[in-house]
């Protein structure tokens, strides 16, 4: 990027000259930085956070980018295996499609009722016993046949539609990198636009900022993010042993209340792990925020619980904001975070049958109502 500016500006400067004819007195100097107004070195303060915000960003997207290329990669080479196998595939179906053909045909022709009838013709009744257990055999055998076919078939289809559905997500993952690709674009053109409003050293300084920020969330910030995530997404697993707790829940009739606070979601899981002893969890109206840190660097995480009823009957977690020592990571990187970890909760795993039926996020505490499914139960 300092490339970038130094070339630019070398650039202005060889125009300038060139279309500007030279003043024979001295040049007046430039205000430094210090002797501006102090309304104008105040807005710079204020500003100086924004440059890193989108430097970080930036960063993000670039990240992004990649996983897409790779992702891009992956699902591409995936589609050149699923058409070999389709092709193996087909070659069993053609085989067992011609072998059922002609047991149709035979049934068709009437030739299997012809064999039946070569009962009556024997001399007595064990040779009619056995005929018997011929044709049952040949029967069994043209059954297991058809059966083969049927089954060919039906790989054959779930081959097809696993390869329209990685065709699909391929083409998602092309559309998907060329929309980060031109938001990257604009993001970088736009940073590039106010560094060069500033002045060397101003500039100097805020790539610097950038460059120092970037280095610490890749070096501290996704390792910290990474290590509550997954002590959070483990504690889950042991979410039903707290939901179990008498004391959280009301019953009436067929449903059942559960008033999960601050406090005891906090003491569960400092109780899980020692790492969450540095992190608040608080309930509110608008969901769930994660608070805290270690060593010197700050992180936040906010999101909420939602109702899901189709497929399963689940509580899931949506990140709706990722934070790094006051800076907000931008919705790829709360996506990534999402798509790796599981912070859901399935109700029937608690008891069979149990749903959940309504969810509410109030100041200090989540109430969930539960409700039992017993046609699920049976």
């Amino acid at each position: 990027m300092r490339k970038w500016f130094g070339a630019g500006l070398a650039l202005a400067l060889a125009i300038t000259s060139a279309a500007v004819p030279a003043f024979a007195g001295p040049a007046l100097p430039r205000p430094a930085a210090e002797e501006r107004p102090a309304e104008q070195a105040a807005a710079v303060t204020d500003d100086a956070s924004t440059f890193v915000q989108q430097g970080l960003t930036i960063h993000e997207l670039d990240k992004e980018l990649v996983r897409l290329k790779a992702e891009e990669a992956s699902v591409d080479e995936s589609i050149a295996l699923q058409e070999d196998a389709i092709d193996r595939q087909k070659v069993v179906l053609d085989a067992r499609t011609a072998a059922a053909g002609k047991i149709l045909r035979a049934y068709y022709m009437g030739q299997r009722d012809r064999l039946w009838m070569l009962v009556f013709r024997m001399r007595s009744l064990g040779e009619a016993l056995v005929a018997i257990d011929y044709l049952q055999a040949i029967v069994t055998n043209d059954f297991r046949t058809l059966e083969t076919y049927r089954e060919a078939y039906r790989e054959q289809q779930e081959l097809l539609a696993e390869l329209a559905a990685r065709q699909d997500r391929l083409q998602f993952v092309i559309a998907e990198h060329e929309r980060q690709r031109t938001r990257l674009i604009e993001e970088q053109a736009e940073l590039d636009r106010r560094l060069a409003e500033l002045t060397e050293l101003e500039r100097e300084a805020q790539l610097a900022a950038i460059e120092a920020t970037t280095r610490a969330w890749e070096e501290e910030g996704v390792p910290l993010f990474e290590d509550v995530l997954t002590a959070l997404s483990a504690a889950m697993q042991d979410l039903p042993e707290l939901l179990s707790d008498p004391t959280l829940m009301t019953v009436s009739g067929a449903s059942m209340e559960i008033r999960l606070t601050d406090e005891v979601f906090n003491n569960f899981l400092r109780e899980r792990n020692e790492l969450f002893e540095g992190f608040d969890f608080g309930f509110g109206p608008s969901g769930m925020t994660v608070t805290g840190g270690i060593g010197g660097n700050a992180a936040t995480l906010q999101g909420v619980y939602i109702l899901e009823k189709e497929p399963e009957n689940t509580l899931r977690f949506q990140i709706d904001n990722v934070a790094f020592n006051g800076y907000e990571l931008p919705d790829t990187t709360r996506t990534e975070l999402q798509n790796r970890y599981d912070l859901s909760f399935e109700p029937g795993r608690l008891v069979a049958g149990l749903t959940v039926s309504e969810l509410a996020n109030e100041e200090g505490r989540m109430r969930v109502k539960l409700s039992f499914n017993f046609a699920s139960r049976s």
